[in-house]
């Protein structure tokens, strides 16, 4: 595409987040309540143990499967497509898949790190949880910290030009253009 590539702000990028879990909450509650009924998974009972620790890994893999599908190759998730973002890599690219699972595994390890200091330290823990994210506040391309790991860019995706007011009188090329047309 020929169009400048534009980072996607903070403002934006929060704004997707939210969007995409409440998506995420409907993809989850699908799939987790398709795992339960075929493992007769009941939730926190001791006996379940290996049981809870597939579940879990069966959850991380189904997110990772979304997000792997939807950022790469040119798609987008329904949150990117609403609030005009796409993902590239540095040089302007379509992410390919494994750049796609790259980024989700590091977008998760910034999760359960400060969540897993949280569970080890108390709540203390959850101070670091918005460190990855913050760099899109500070740094001039916007990015955050697993977009860095994984080498991806959050763009603004607006390549059309700015639609001319519906009562703004044709210019004097695009009337000449039009009638060229139909000759």
């Amino acid at each position: 595409m020929s169009f400048q590539q534009v980072p996607a702000g903070a403002w934006r990028r929060f704004m997707c987040a939210g969007y995409e879990g409440l998506v995420l909450f409907a993809v989850v509650i699908f799939f987790g309540y398709a795992f339960s009924a075929i493992t007769r998974f009941e939730g926190h009972v001791p006996q379940n143990a290996g049981l809870r620790l597939a579940f879990q890994i069966y959850l991380i893999a189904v997110v990772g499967m979304y997000f792997g599908w939807f950022w790469s190759r040119g798609r987008r998730t329904l949150a990117m497509k609403t609030l005009g973002v796409r993902l590239t890599d540095r040089a302007g690219a379509t992410v390919s898949p494994a750049r796609a699972i790259v980024r989700y595994a590091a977008a998760l390890i910034c999760i359960a790190v400060p969540v897993g200091l949280a569970q080890a330290i108390g709540v203390a823990g959850l101070l670091l949880l918005p460190v990855p994210f913050g760099l899109a506040l500070v740094l001039r391309s916007r990015d955050t910290l697993y977009d860095l790991v994984a080498g991806t860019r959050l763009i603004i995706d607006d390549p059309r030009p700015p639609a001319r007011h519906p009562i703004e009188p044709p210019t004097k090329k695009s009337a000449q253009a039009a009638t060229q047309s139909t000759k």
